[in-house]
């Protein structure tokens, strides 16, 4: 069963994740810089360049996105079969297509984490 609890992109972390599952590791591998990963770098670069300032909705906004729940289940479902070294080559790209976009999403939303947090300490002083 999937939990709703979790963010999306730790819930995927948590089912892919290489210390519980060891055949996971080939598969993690691949989510390298040198492995097709280099966009999310980039653009986690760019979130911290601290060129432009959130806003405290925006903050919140990116705080609010996240996996619908058929997105959830394929991933799960993905994630699972990934486990039983049964993906077809299509179903790893979309695999690692939502790790990338998980780990996107988490870049985003920790950053907005920040900033708000941030916020609220400037204003107490």
């Amino acid at each position: 069963m999937l939990s709703s609890s979790l963010p999306a992109a730790h819930w995927l972390c948590s089912v892919v994740d290489c210390r519980r599952h060891p055949k996971v590791e080939a598969f993690m591998a691949d989510l390298s810089p040198t492995n097709g990963m280099s966009e999310v770098v980039i653009l986690g670069r760019i979130l911290s360049s601290g060129q432009k300032e959130l806003t405290p909705d925006l903050a919140r906004y990116f705080l609010a996105l996240g996996f619908d729940d058929d997105d959830k289940a394929r991933m799960h479902q993905l994630a699972l079969k990934n486990q039983e070294s049964t993906l077809s080559s299509e179903e790893k790209d979309q695999l690692l297509g939502y790790a990338k976009a998980g780990c996107l999403l988490g870049i985003v939303q920790a950053k907005a984490r920040k900033f708000l947090k941030r916020s609220e300490t400037n204003k107490a002083s």
